[in-house]
């Protein structure tokens, strides 16, 4: 680790909790990334010590099967692939990260894509690198997190004959510590998380609770073949009220990647008919959107009652909440000293700020 790295750590670790950030609200922060090197190692990292209740990791397959976090098929986006390897491309003329082995895909770099730390030569990282790496910081900062791994394009894998829904699940159970009773796992494919359901759970050793993604209406995350053309996956389905008693037998929330796609009234009944059926419902803020990411959360989590919001900066809802709870406007806390999912939280920070250089020291370990 470069001390550049260490000092913009130990500078967003002061940041982060001099704020005096206290994780006990009754609505659930995820951290998500609009961009590519967002998932980075350094970039997760950041994020762990911004204390969301979940982070967020996009995955796909590697050549050799090992499910690396990153959020596209195509590595020419957001990598430097064109310029390593540019004899690897298929005959569309795009470089498939499934075409690529681990090793390969760790000796990439993310171009500047605007992220929101700018980290220089940061590259792809696997599953397993992350949980090492994110389970020091808990230990070292007590600055837990649970991960919300995100299935990614399993109709494409399935097309290589790829099963990523088993790879990630074996992976996610062989990394899961004692106490990890419950796990959690997002797919945008509805028929995947129902193969999921009904294929894989049964006789596993822990709880997992599936949550069911939806996507734009143009959007690529679930295909559907038709006539020998690939096309978006119709979601309508799921914003009926028999649609969501399906996904009720299925999955135990619903990600929203577009609220603003529907209109304020039926977004409401929206989450309350899902809320109804015991679902929570998680809605992304964008980045890029231009309109106030401080009144867009207002409006989701207090006007319309969401039960989680996905956002890049965790540390911006912590300022939030507490702001809101004086004004009356957030529901009541979860029960003291514990999370909405009943998780155990430590809230006091001076012991983390009390030894700058024993806190310098402790990054400095954290490979």
């Amino acid at each position: 680790m470069t001390k550049r790295y260490l000092f913009v750590l130990t500078t967003l670790v002061i940041f982060c909790f001099t704020r005096q950030v206290q994780a006990d609200f009754a609505k659930k922060i995820i951290y998500h990334s609009e961009f590519g090197s967002g998932y980075s190692l350094p970039a997760l990292m950041v994020a762990a010590l911004r204390q969301p209740d979940f982070i967020e990791l996009p995955l796909v397959l590697s050549l050799d099967d090992v499910p690396v976090v990153y959020n596209d098929l195509l590595l020419q986006p957001h990598t430097n692939v064109a310029e390593l390897f540019p004899d690897r491309h298929r005959a569309d003329g795009n470089y498939y990260v499934v075409d690529f082995t681990l090793e390969e895909l760790r000796g990439l770099s993310y171009l500047e894509d605007g992220g929101q730390f700018g980290f220089q030569h940061s590259h792809i990282t696997s599953l397993e690198e992350v949980f090492a790496t994110i389970e020091v910081i808990a230990d070292e900062f007590e600055a837990a997190s649970r991960f919300l791994p995100v299935i990614k394009y399993p109709w494409f894998h399935a097309n290589e004959a790829k099963d990523i829904s088993s790879v990630v699940l074996d992976t996610l159970i062989a990394h899961a510590g004692s106490a990890d009773t419950t796990l959690y796992c997002m797919s945008f494919d509805p028929e995947e998380l129902q193969r999921i359901e009904e294929d894989i759970l049964p006789g596993l050793p822990v709880t997992v609770r599936l949550v069911q993604a939806i996507d734009r209406p143009e959007g690529s995350e679930t295909m559907r073949q038709n006539r020998r053309e690939w096309t978006p996956y119709n979601y309508e389905w799921l914003f009926t009220r028999l649609g969501l008693r399906v996904a009720a037998g299925y999955a135990d929330a619903l990600w929203l990647d577009d609220p603003a796609r529907l209109e304020t009234p039926r977004l409401k009944r929206f989450i309350a008919d899902s809320q109804a059926l015991e679902m929570e419902v998680y809605c992304r803020i964008p980045q890029t959107s231009g309109l106030d990411p401080a009144a867009i959360a207002h409006e989701l989590a207090v006007s319309l009652n969401a039960d989680g919001l996905a956002v890049a900066n965790p540390s911006s809802l912590h300022a939030l909440f507490p702001e809101w709870r004086k004004t009356g406007d957030m529901p009541p806390k979860a029960a003291a000293g514990q999370s909405g999912d009943g998780r155990q939280q430590d809230n006091q920070s001076e012991g983390l700020l009390s030894d700058p250089e024993g806190l310098y020291e402790r990054l400095r370990r954290i490979r």
